[in-house]
């Protein structure tokens, strides 16, 4: 041991020399003392997917160095460089650790992973050592918090908290112990869950097929393997589950807990293969003895029917391998751990410890009620969204910034990189599908004009930016689904169905807005033809020649704006007698609205303010550049900056509510916001910023920006980078997880002016 920490002295130092390098010009830097990978564990693996977490969402703002915790005697390989070891059965080693952070200038802070067991000492107690000498903030997660404590184990935990700036907890039962049991001051106590990795859901048949599991009901427990699994508890539910379901296979994944491997080598797992071998199950059992990577797991768990999760221990608060199989869609049959009392209302069921016929009674009824077990998937997404370990990240960093003062502004999201998947998969033969049930396009929705228009400009701007050739299919898709549409009077249909059809819709509604939309893309389309040889110009040129005696019918202020912007961009590059006249008329429709509804305290176009709000005072600025009319110009930035007034009340960005829309003085309701209004606001910022460079307007582009990535009321990703769509809009306490069409193309177009603005300041 003495050999090991020399050498780590050695090396360590080293490390630090190159790390503070790297991240002399961060936001904040984090010390996070934890087991990790490397080591394999549960903390480990929870750390890993945090940095990751944090990594993916901060990667300019915040550098979180890894403390690796060791009690071995030889140095193990970690997945990652780590920056310090800890020797955790050294007490020396935790006062060197404190030394060398606290003479590091640039560590800001400490995040420590607390297990009893990880740290050495009775209940874990030589982490006082650390702590004691500590001159820097430390937040402190704990994982496990135990009931009854005894007056030692209660000393500890009550020193953590006293050397801790924050603490956090996976589940409220937690934080009630910590207040209740061990007098914490409850203002000190954060509730974080356990993070869950976002997916792409994927066919369950297909994934079936792959690992041979065809026509199977499947049921799955995964972890390293210890006698607390309590999967004994399964195997002898298995007979009377098969009696009613012999298509039953129960997948047992993970390896043995190396910690007790040396103790008592394959006891546990031997132990196990006797009930198998007794109850004559061996046909319906599958051990999968070995350490999975993350992407098959994610692929065993999406296939899998039923999640046992079968814990003997009623004082684990939380578990991993829960979050994990909730974040994969599955229902889950647990026995009564907090986290499952917590979350398994309507997306699963719990069942009494050790309680073997309760759990085949359980089973047996979800695989005859498929239609409870379909609705359990849902809700179970639902419930777990929240804890993505991009949210996770996300109230970590609060909890950061916060404690450390730092500005909000300060803290820089990393940009996604662009993600097609959810558009590729959305488009067919037709055009692009409607809506979504969550990832998975639903062709039942139909098709509309709305979208089809949205979808053009976006990937036309894309292909723009990117030269990515593979879109072209899609653009000519789009572009001909508008091309359909258009009538002999010049309006366009709206509403087809999954054949393909116009529905009895498009003559039950007011379908302006959609014209408007329709002529807004074919007018950009037409702008950015030199991209395409000019191969569309004349069926475009003759779409809107057939529109202009249409276009005076014109009553809705969006359908002026929208149609406004596409003959602007159509004439630019097609100068037209015609069709200059008609902006102007148009211009004059859309500033009559304005001096009309504008008094001493409202600045707008009508009454309320309702959606896609902010194509209206970018109209204006369009008008303004064929007119040259200051006042056009006044009228354009008055109104834009009343809106945003309005959108920036808060310390994060705000629509509308589509179920209030905003009237004088009337607060913001904090839900029911929608991608769309979001993405408007961010294009009309980026032309107002070409016109009032004096104005922060490109600040508030990327403040706006940052609702997708998690800056508003629910601290929540509203855009799925592993998918590539966007979640359908914000609710009081919820995120509505369908990603349909309107959201994830309108989202492309905001993504496109930040790749725009940042293209332009390199």
């Amino acid at each position: 041991m003495e050999l090991q920490l020399a050498l780590l002295e050695e090396s360590s130092n080293l490390i630090q020399v190159k790390t503070n390098s790297k991240v002399k010009d961060k936001v904040m830097e984090i010390v996070c003392i934890t087991s990790f990978p490397g080591r394999e564990c549960g903390i480990a693996t929870f750390a890993k997917d945090l940095r990751e977490g944090i990594v993916a969402k901060f990667g300019e703002s915040i550098h979180l160095s890894i403390c690796a915790i060791d009690n071995t005697e030889s140095i193990l390989e970690y997945e990652y460089p780590v920056e310090y070891i800890l020797a955790s059965n050294s007490l020396k080693s935790y006062r060197d650790l404190a030394d060398a952070i606290n003479k590091n200038q640039s560590v800001d802070a400490v995040l420590i992973q607390h297990e009893f067991g990880l740290f050495g000492g009775e209940y874990g107690e030589n982490i006082l050592q650390l702590l004691q000498k500590l001159e820097k903030p430390v937040f402190t997660t704990f994982h496990t918090i135990l009931p009854n404590p005894t007056d030692k184990r209660k000393y500890i935990v009550q020193s953590i908290s006293d050397h801790s700036d924050q603490l956090i907890v996976m589940t409220n039962h937690s934080a009630n112990l910590l207040e209740q049991e061990y007098s914490i001051d409850p203002k000190k106590i954060e509730i974080i869950p356990h993070g869950t990795h976002l997916i792409s859901l994927q066919d369950t048949d297909v994934l079936k097929a792959k690992y041979a599991l065809e026509n199977k009901k499947v049921l799955c427990t995964f972890g390293l393997l210890s006698e607390g699994k309590g999967i004994e508890t399964a195997l002898f539910a298995l007979p009377e589950i098969i009696a009613e379901n012999p298509d039953c296979i129960y997948l047992i994944i993970g390896k043995t807990h190396p910690e007790i491997v040396k103790r008592e080598g394959e006891k546990y797992r031997n132990y196990l293969n006797t009930i198998i071998d007794e109850l004559g199950i061996n046909d319906h059992v599958l051990f999968i003895d070995r350490f999975v990577s993350n992407e098959e797991l994610l692929e065993y768990l999406q296939l899998t029917d039923i999640y046992l999760f079968t814990s003997k221990d009623p004082n684990q608060a939380v578990s991993g391998t829960f979050s994990y199989a909730m974040g994969c869609n599955c229902p889950i049959i647990s026995t009564q751990i907090p986290q499952a009392i917590d979350y398994l209302t309507d997306a699963g069921i719990v069942i009494g410890f050790n309680d073997f016929k309760q759990l085949s009674i359980s089973t047996n009824y979800l695989f005859k009620n498929i239609h409870i077990l379909h609705e359990m998937r849902i809700n179970a997404l639902q419930k777990i969204r929240p804890s993505a370990w991009q949210n996770v990240a996300l109230k970590h960093m609060h909890i950061f910034s916060t404690h450390l003062e730092i500005q909000a502004n300060k803290i820089e999201y990393t940009l996604p990189d662009y993600n097609l998947n959810h558009i590729n998969n959305s488009t067919n033969i037709f055009g692009i599908i409607q809506f979504s049930l969550i990832d998975c396009p639903d062709i039942n929705s139909g098709f509309t004009v709305d979208d089809n228009a949205r979808a053009l400009t976006s990937l036309t701007e894309y292909y723009e930016l990117t030269n990515d050739t593979t879109v072209l299919p899609n653009i000519n898709t789009y572009f001909t689904f508008i091309e359909n549409a258009q009538q002999p009077l010049g309006d366009f249909l709206n509403y087809k169905n999954e054949q393909g059809e116009y529905t009895e819709q498009n003559y039950l509604e007011n379908l302006e807005d959609s014209i408007g939309r329709a002529l807004n893309a074919l007018g950009h389309f037409y702008s950015k033809q030199h991209l395409f040889n000019h191969s569309y110009s004349s069926r475009i040129s003759a779409l809107i020649d057939r529109s202009l005696p249409f276009i005076p019918n014109l009553k809705s202020p969006r359908s002026i704006a929208f149609t406004l912007k596409g003959l602007y961009q159509y004439n630019k590059t097609r100068k037209n007698r015609i069709i200059h006249s008609q902006i102007l008329k148009l211009s004059d429709h859309l500033m009559r609205f304005y001096k009309q509804s504008k008094q001493a305290d409202w600045f707008w176009f009508e009454d309320s303010i309702t959606y896609g709000n902010a194509i209206l005072p970018e109209a204006l600025l369009y008008a303004y550049e064929l007119t040259k009319n200051n006042t056009t110009l006044a009228y354009a930035k008055e109104s834009f900056d009343f809106l945003l007034d309005i959108h920036f009340k808060k310390e994060y960005f705000r629509t509308i509510s589509n179920r209030t829309w905003y009237t004088l003085n009337q607060e913001v309701s904090p839900f029911g916001e929608q991608p769309i209004d979001v993405a408007y606001t961010i294009i009309a910022l980026e032309q107002f910023s070409k016109y009032f460079p004096e104005e922060n307007y490109l600040e508030k582009m990327k403040k706006a920006f940052n609702w997708y990535l998690g800056d508003n009321h629910l601290k929540q990703i509203i855009y799925n980078p592993l998918t590539g769509g966007c979640c359908d809009g914000l609710e009081h306490d919820r995120i509505n997880l369908n990603q349909g069409a309107e959201s994830t193309v309108t989202y492309l177009l905001a993504r496109n002016c930040m790749e725009r603005i940042n293209n332009d300041s390199k």
